[in-house]
């Protein structure tokens, strides 16, 4: 025998019906955690790498992959560091092997373009540092403007901001008090203790909190 007709559709189309009361609860935005100053400076017209920028924000903090125009500061550095590849030539032979560095070499030649020597780098130039390193520090710093109101702003709210102080609860300060007393600042001693240190902390943590209630006894003398 053949199925009912609705139960033939039912097969054709097993999914739910797209009612109105669903459809909104499929399509309802999810709220994006985000920090108020910079969602209040931000402009939703401009891409992301656009309102970094904008805001004097770097938007990427491991350099960049590529893609981006060169700013003029690592131009400057490029061309300053091609000029001091001419410089290498008139060094002393000490200091040409320190500035190669391990793992280069420099190869001398008379007019005639014969091989009179190869100077072989020893050790790494420590003022130096690395150049691709270097090259990536200066193409972030590129992406950032001058301090922008934005920045301002955050720089204040954090000089503003005033650390959170935990205080010790009661059944902590009873328990340090107890600890001091008996072993006074032999903590290794007071972990030993299994009577006494029945949730087990470490040595660390004991010092820590006895060490935070004689602050507070300390304050409040």
């Amino acid at each position: 025998m053949g199925k009912r007709p609705h139960a033939r559709r039912v097969n054709r189309q097993p999914t739910q019906k797209n009612t109105r009361r669903v459809a909104n609860r499929v399509a309802r935005k999810r709220p994006i955690a985000q920090d108020k100053l910079v969602a209040a400076h931000w402009d939703k017209e401009l891409t992301v790498r656009q309102n970094y920028a904008r805001l004097g924000l770097a938007h990427r903090v491991n350099g960049v992959a590529g893609g981006t125009e060169r700013s003029r500061a690592l131009e400057e550095m490029l061309a300053y560091r091609a000029a001091d590849a001419q410089d290498l030539s008139k060094l002393d032979e000490a200091t040409l092997k320190r500035r190669l560095g391990p793992g280069r070499a420099m190869i001398k030649r008379d007019d005639k373009g014969n091989i009179i020597s190869v100077i072989m780098g020893t050790e790494a130039d420590l003022d130096d540092g690395s150049e691709e390193q270097e090259e990536e520090q200066l193409a972030v710093l590129s992406q950032a403007k001058a301090k922008s109101q934005l920045v301002e702003e955050m720089e204040r709210q954090v000089a503003e901001h005033v650390p959170y102080q935990r205080f010790l609860s009661p059944g902590e300060t009873k328990w340090a008090k107890e600890v001091i007393a008996k072993y006074g600042d032999q903590y290794e001693r007071a972990f030993r203790d299994l009577k006494l240190n029945k949730l087990q902390r470490t040595v660390g943590q004991i010092r820590q909190l006895c060490e935070r209630y004689l602050a507070t006894q300390q304050a409040a003398q």
